[in-house]
């Protein structure tokens, strides 16, 4: 990666560790989720040239407050569309702000249908 893009997502990263509260009420327009999302544009804009075929995708929550732990993640669909199955790339913030871990995660919603659930 060029220094362009190293100094984007570093900028991004640290509103996120900077001024995420996922606390506060929700809005996606306010500094820490927004560079969340930021950070999902700016992989998109400079691996999607190359890898058309790749899916970006994050979340700062649903409904009234943010997430805990905002991610970003990177998909290829010949294994998954969806981060609830399959093999995928996501980077996960720390509960406490301090990181970020990049990571490849495994979607287990469907899991339990297929394997049963304990208990």
């Amino acid at each position: 990666m060029n220094r362009s893009i190293n100094n984007s997502l570093s900028l991004s990263c640290n509103k996120v560790f900077d001024n995420y509260n996922y606390k506060n009420s929700f809005s996606h327009e306010s500094s820490g989720p927004r560079g969340v999302i930021e950070i999902k544009n700016l992989l998109e804009k400079y691996i999607n040239p190359k890898r058309k075929d790749l899916i970006f995708d994050f979340s700062v929550g649903i409904g009234p407050q943010h997430t805990q732990i905002p991610w970003f993640a990177i998909l290829n669909p010949k294994e998954t569309t969806s981060t609830q199955m399959g093999i995928y790339i996501v980077g996960l913030f720390k509960a406490d702000l301090s990181g970020l871990y990049l990571t490849l995660a495994q979607g287990t919603k469907f899991t339990g249908d297929v394997f049963g659930k304990k208990g």
